[in-house]
């Protein structure tokens, strides 16, 4: 069963459909309603990121051509709130489609769907995102909760986070706490993690498999110790996910920070 899941747990397929138009967005409501999906809908980035703070969404639909806020805003909110959404996000686009939609596209690695096919392509283009890996279960949604550059330490613990960066993500009341520091006079990233359980402080994860993978494949593996704990290191990559999982469990699957300021710290050293 997933970690932190009972097995009673049903899949809820929620759905968030950011666009501008009402009748785009309720003809891509009443679609995937009719597949199971439970959806709420947006028409700027402003009122998107406001829905995935109150609910854990499995998929986004993004229509490009009829948002209020550019796409480019939309998909940068979403990276930077939420980086575990961005790729889960479809486009729907234009026949073609702009250079600037197909810039987004190609930087996010982000399916999309031609308007003129939508009716024919919207949930075959979609049901991957919904169903695939670490995401069959609701409870494996993880929300990132703490991040030392978007919320600061207190100016005593500042100097020891300067040359890295601590996310702290939760699902359920798992707790994984990562702290990412770039090797000096290298291009290398060193990570050291600890997985908890906030309702059950005695409980182990001694011996859970930890794997890092990006778009090219699998990238480096460790096992936990007694205390949860793990180390990690590799080559900087743009996009890197982190897999944790064990005997018992699905997983769940992590999207780090997106890595620009560890190229530019390790750029700053060179």
């Amino acid at each position: 069963m997933p970690m932190g899941a009972g097995p009673e747990q049903k899949s809820v397929l929620r759905v968030l459909i950011v666009g501008k138009e009402p009748l785009t967005r309720d003809d891509i409501r009443i679609l995937l309603g009719s597949k199971g999906c439970e959806c709420t809908t947006a028409a700027s980035s402003q009122q998107a990121l406001a829905a995935i703070e109150q609910k854990d969404f499995v998929a986004i639909v993004l229509d490009t051509q009829s948002s209020e806020s550019p796409a480019t805003e939309i998909i940068s909110g979403i990276d930077e709130n939420h980086p575990n959404l961005v790729e889960r996000v479809l486009v729907i686009t234009e026949e073609g489609g702009s250079p600037e939609i197909r810039h987004l596209i190609e930087q996010y690695s982000l399916p999309h769907v031609e308007r003129r096919l939508l009716v024919q392509q919207l949930w075959r283009s979609l049901e991957p995102l919904l169903y695939s890996g670490a995401f069959r279960y609701a409870a494996d949604v993880v929300r990132l909760i703490f991040d030392s550059f978007r919320d600061p330490l207190p100016a005593g613990l500042r100097a020891s986070e300067a040359r890295g960066r601590r996310v702290l993500y939760a699902c359920g009341s798992l707790t994984v706490d990562l702290w990412i520091r770039p090797e000096e006079g290298s291009h290398r990233i060193t990570l050291e993690g600890q997985i908890l359980d906030v309702a059950k402080p005695s409980r182990r994860f001694e011996n859970t498999g930890v794997a890092l993978h990006s778009q090219k494949g699998p990238m480096a593996h460790a096992t936990t110790n007694e205390f949860g704990e793990f180390h990690l290191d590799f080559e900087i990559q743009p996009r890197v996910g982190l897999k944790i999982e064990d005997d018992r469990a699905h997983g769940l699957t992590i999207s780090l920070p997106r890595m620009e300021w560890a190229t530019r710290k390790a750029a700053a050293w060179s």
